[in-house]
């Protein structure tokens, strides 16, 4: 962890007796521990849609995975996509904190990785610039993120991300 404060937060959330990083103590100085269910709650309130800590976490998978296959650079043939979407795997496990299968399996759009493998990528990347570029501008995502939604959109797999 890079940032010194949010290391300190850790560390006096790790220091409370229990085994759950996020907790906290009540204004009576009783333990409550934070489960995936209360943050899943959390999001589906604050967003009034039934997204969850994993569509987050895809979203950011796909982004990542998305604009690497753009940069990477590998000859035409189905073997060296291959390779390419396996080394950009291992990048984004590294980034999600997981082994590349589950974030190939879980974590990023299948449809980002069949668009890479159909060898048709760079096209599809440059249209979905082009229609991102167009489209009325959507504060609630970054340019970098209506670049791929319009990618996803183009390919028929489109879910709008809350914020």
């Amino acid at each position: 962890m890079d940032d010194r404060r949010l290391a300190g937060i850790v560390k006096r959330l790790q220091d409370l007796p229990g085994q759950s990083l996020f907790q906290y103590l009540d204004d009576e100085g009783k333990r409550h521990t934070i489960s995936s269910s209360d943050v899943n709650d959390y999001l589906r309130d604050a967003t009034e849609s039934d997204f969850t800590a994993k569509d987050f976490r895809t979203w950011a998978g796909t982004l990542l995975a998305a604009h690497a296959l753009a940069e990477a650079n590998c000859g035409d043939s189905e073997h060296a996509r291959r390779i390419a979407a396996a080394d950009v795997m291992r990048t984004v496990a590294k980034r999600l904190g997981n082994t590349a299968a589950v974030c190939r399996k879980c974590y990023v759009h299948p449809a980002v990785l069949d668009a890479w493998m159909a060898g048709d990528y760079s096209k599809l990347m440059q249209r979905a610039r082009a229609v991102a570029t167009r489209s009325p501008s959507d504060r609630m995502l970054e340019e970098d993120e209506r670049v791929i939604y319009a990618l996803l959109e183009m390919l028929g797999k489109a879910r709008r991300p809350a914020r």
